[in-house]
């Protein structure tokens, strides 16, 4: 059990990249304004001073971003000032959760932060204040400001500026860390998980574990969070996308967390009892940050998938619709939405969202994939290929780019090429993805029907292929069918399928030289798939009609 201790305060230091915007600053502005020269050092110290000696101790700071003349100085002054922060008993934010944040609220890093922005941020990390922060070459010295603003009164709360000694020193520390140096050891505490008793410390934890696909330690951080502090909408908003992925087949998880992609299950058909749970419990928490924040689009998005996923694509269909009208250029809507037109029938809406969705995102090759499977089932193959090839160009180490291609070239008898792109798929993480071990499965059995094509043609001798290598493809096919059967063992196809190339494996020993054992396990082990296909689905066609080629 963690002992929790509620602070007086939670706030956040929002230092900006870019140029300011101070229409906030009318207000009651307290802190330093030193015209005397001080050294760089000194400066990130008193700016840290004023803030803890105004802030209540234990105070929850998220130290942003900071302009200066390059990125790499920009970050040494927030480790610096972190360091003092802590040291002054103040609770730091861990920033590796900032992109995370920016991303959710659909912000670009750009630092030219609007006010509302700024605001927007601050609400969503549960803080109380933001702040501005800059460092700007004068000549002979720089001008160093922090201000601090309160998120809800927009009043200006600790102001600090100092102009800074242009010196050797501060050059050498400016040039080393240019250079990706360390010119003096740098405390990593903000980026260590933020170890505290306030609701954003517990946010800030489960950011963290949900970036990294640990989603039942995230939902607990977030539970925790919830409990301290029941109006935080963003903890609400993030358990319902941990339920979510927790329960969901994932294929890919999008930067940031901000996105996943799971196996489409449009309709909700073949949910599992804890499928079911989770999903109704996003969708709960979902509801929760909407009434929270009812201009939170993200929320919006989440929900619908989530109905969409459980089989409610009503709901989800007014989910997604709110959403756009909230943020019309939100692309992974437009991908959702498309999805349940597809499996509505209206495909005509369907393609139009999945066009609508690569001219927002024209460099996302997952949207492709999508538009190139709706050109597929048109039966426009040209048009998905290009898609598919596109796809693949764009991200050449997206598992479904290879997939998708892969099964393309099956549905085109292309099995050289379509083995190719599933064994690509295949060395990624595949995640929910198992079909592709049963579409390769398929490409490797198909490939030793054709190359017998050949045999039998009497033009074996123009080809590379003979008896062996269709015996290589055979048990090859077995090998992907037995791992495909491994991950979902109650899919009767594919137990036929085995059967069949465990046939074929008989068939072909005659002539690959198999021995008499070897062939009657091939055989027995025909049968054997084919029994269990019948015993699973027993009424299919498909498999009633290949008893007669067995023999049975």
């Amino acid at each position: 059990m963690r002992d929790i201790v509620k602070h007086s305060g939670i706030i956040i230091i929002f230092l900006i990249i870019g140029i300011f915007s101070f229409g906030f600053l009318a207000g009651c502005a307290t802190g330093s304004a030193n015209s005397e020269t001080i050294s760089f050092e000194q400066a990130i110290q008193q700016s840290a001073a004023d803030i803890t000696e105004k802030l209540p101790k234990g105070a929850r700071v998220a130290i942003v971003d900071f302009t200066s003349e390059n990125v790499a100085l920009s970050d040494y002054i927030k480790d610096e000032l972190t360091g003092a922060l802590v040291n002054g008993n103040i609770e730091v934010a861990d920033r590796r959760n900032l992109a995370f944040v920016y991303n959710e609220l659909n912000f670009q890093m750009s630092g030219n932060v609007s006010d509302e922005t700024a605001v927007s941020i601050g609400k969503f990390l549960g803080a109380q204040y933001v702040v501005f922060g800059q460092l700007v070459p004068t000549g002979s010295t720089d001008r160093y400001r922090i201000s601090s603003v309160n998120v809800e009164t927009a009043v200006n709360a600790v102001s600090t500026m100092l102009t800074i000694r242009n010196d050797s020193s501060f050059k050498k520390i400016a040039a080393a860390v240019k250079k990706n140096q360390t010119a003096n050891p740098v405390t990593d505490t903000g980026n260590q998980p933020a170890v505290g008793g306030s609701a954003g410390s517990f946010l800030d934890r489960g950011i963290l574990f949900a970036l990294r696909g640990d989603y039942e330690l995230a939902i607990t951080e977030f539970t925790d969070a919830i409990n301290l502090d029941g109006n935080l909408a963003s903890a609400w908003l993030l358990r319902g996308r941990a339920y979510s992925a927790s329960v969901s087949r994932i294929l890919k998880v999008e930067k940031e967390f901000s996105d996943f992609i799971a196996m489409s299950n449009a309709g909700g058909t073949n949910l599992t009892a804890e499928q079911k749970n989770g999903y109704a419990k996003a969708i709960s928490d979902f509801t929760k940050a909407i009434s929270l924040d009812p201009n939170l689009e993200s929320a919006y998005r989440d929900r619908g998938v989530a109905y969409s996923y459980s089989g409610d694509i009503d709901k989800a269909l007014d989910d997604f619709n709110h959403a756009l009208r909230l943020n019309p250029n939100d692309a992974v809507v437009y991908r959702e939405r498309g999805n349940i037109y597809g499996f509505k029938g209206d495909y005509d809406r369907c393609l139009a969202d999945y066009n609508r969705a690569i001219s927002i995102k024209p460099n996302d090759g997952t949207l492709y994939v999508n538009r190139a499977n709706e050109y597929d089932r048109r039966g426009d193959s040209s048009r998905a290929k290009n898609d598919y090839d596109r796809a693949i160009k764009l991200d050449p180490n997206d598992m479904l780019g290879y997939a998708n291609r892969g099964l393309w070239y099956l549905n085109n008898y292309n099995y050289e090429a379509a083995i190719n792109d599933l064994t690509k798929a295949i060395s990624f993480d595949i995640g929910g993805y198992d079909r592709v071990y049963f579409w390769r499965g398929l490409a490797h059995l198909n490939g030793a029907a054709q190359f017998n094509d050949f045999i039998n043609s009497g033009i074996e001798q123009k080809i590379i292929f003979n008896y062996i290598s269709v015996h290589q493809q055979l048990q090859a096919a077995i090998d992907d069918f037995t791992q495909y059967i491994n991950l979902a063992p109650d899919d009767a196809i594919a137990y036929l399928n085995r059967g069949l190339a465990y046939q074929n494996l008989y068939n072909n020993g005659f002539n690959y030289g198999s021995s008499q054992q070897e062939q009657s396990e091939n055989i027995n082990l025909a049968f054997e798939n084919l029994n269990k296909a019948l015993s699973i689905d027993p009424n299919n066609p498909t498999i009633q009609k290949f008893k007669d080629y067995f023999g049975r």
